[in-house]
C-alpha cells in the first residue's frame, strides 16, 4: 500500500472558484485522497475567520492560514506569528496615505477600513455572485479600528495610485509585500506579512510535526504566495493559467480550475 502523503491545497483559484464553490471533480478527488489515508491541509492566504465551516466537513486535518503565519494540525496550534501593534499602526498610516482599503487578518479577529467590506463585496460581483456567503462568515469577527497584533494584511488601491515597488520601499525591513491573490481589474491588490513567513515554512513545520519527509508532501496553488509552497513540497503543482513565476516553481502544471484542474493535479501526484 502506498505511503500516506501530506497534501496542501490553496483555496481561491485552486480549490474554490470565483463564485465560492468547489467543482464536483475536486470534491470527488478530495474524498478519494482522504479515503486512501492521505492527510489534507488547507494552505491559504485566508485567516481562520474566512474559512467556511463546510470546508472543514470535507475532511481537512488542518490549515496553514495567513500565507503561513498561522498553522494548526488536528486542533493543535503549531505556529502563530504576529505583526506587532506598532507595525500595524505604521502600515495603516501608509495605506491611508495612498487611500487604500485595508483589512487586517488574524486567527481570531479581523479589522477593516470602514469602507472595506462594501467595497470588496461590490468589487467581487456582489452578494448574488457567491460573496454574500463570505460576508456572512466573517461578520462575527469584524471589528472597528486596528488590532494590537495580527497575522497579515490585504489592501486594495485604485490603479495608478501607487505600485508594489513604491510600497515595498516604504514598508519596514522585517516585512514583505507581494501582489494579492484575489484581484480585480482596475485595482492594485497587495498582501503583507512578516518577512520570515511563507507557506513553504508552514509545509516544513507540518511535515516535521508528523515526521513525514518533504518528498511525501504535495502542494497545489495558483498565486504568488504559493511559490514557496510549490518549491518546498516534494511535488509542487501549479494551476493552469497562472503566471509564469508560479509555473516555474512547480513540478507540474495542471489544467485551470474549471477544467478539472484540481483532480488532474492529484492524478499528476499519483494520489488518485
Amino acid at each position: 500500500m502506498p505511503e500516506p502523503l501530506l497534501i496542501f491545497t490553496d483555496l481561491d483559484g485552486t480549490l474554490i472558484d470565483h463564485s465560492q464553490r468547489i467543482p464536483d471533480s475536486a470534491l470527488e478527488a478530495l474524498s478519494v485522497a482522504r479515503e486512501a489515508g492521505h492527510r489534507l491541509f488547507m494552505c491559504t492566504g485566508r485567516s481562520l475567520p474566512e474559512i467556511y465551516p463546510w470546508l472543514w466537513d470535507l475532511g481537512f486535518d488542518g490549515i496553514i492560514a495567513g500565507a503561513g503565519g498561522y498553522i494548526r494540525a488536528e486542533g493543535e496550534v503549531l505556529y502563530d506569528r504576529r505583526i506587532t501593534g506598532k507595525t500595524v499602526q505604521r502600515l495603516t498610516r501608509l495605506w491611508d496615505r495612498f487611500e487604500g482599503k485595508w483589512i487586517w487578518q488574524g486567527p481570531h479577529a479581523m479589522y477593516s477600513h470602514p469602507e472595506f467590506m462594501d467595497f470588496f463585496i461590490d468589487l467581487m460581483g456582489g452578494v448574488p455572485c457567491g460573496w454574500g456567503e463570505y460576508a456572512k462568515a466573517v461578520a462575527p469577527f469584524l471589528h472597528e479600528g486596528i488590532p494590537s497584533s495580527t497575522t497579515k494584511c490585504t489592501v486594495y488601491f485604485e490603479q495608478g495610485r501607487t505600485s508594489v515597488e513604491e510600497l515595498s520601499a516604504l514598508i519596514p525591513a522585517d516585512m514583505q509585500l507581494i501582489p494579492g491573490s484575489i484581484r480585480s481589474e482596475g485595482t492594485l491588490v497587495i498582501e503583507t506579512y512578516p518577512a520570515d513567513v511563507s507557506k513553504g515554512l508552514g509545509i516544513e513545520l507540518v511535515a516535521q510535526h508528523y515526521g513525514i519527509p518533504l518528498t511525501h508532501a504535495v502542494a497545489i496553488g495558483d498565486s504568488i504566495n504559493d511559490i514557496e509552497a510549490l518549491s518546498t513540497a516534494g511535488i509542487g503543482i501549479a494551476m493552469g493559467g497562472t503566471c509564469s513565476q508560479v509555473q516555474a516553481a512547480a513540478t507540474y502544471v495542471t489544467a485551470p480550475i474549471h477544467e478539472d484542474g484540481f483532480a488532474h493535479a492529484l492524478r499528476c501526484a499519483g494520489v488518485i
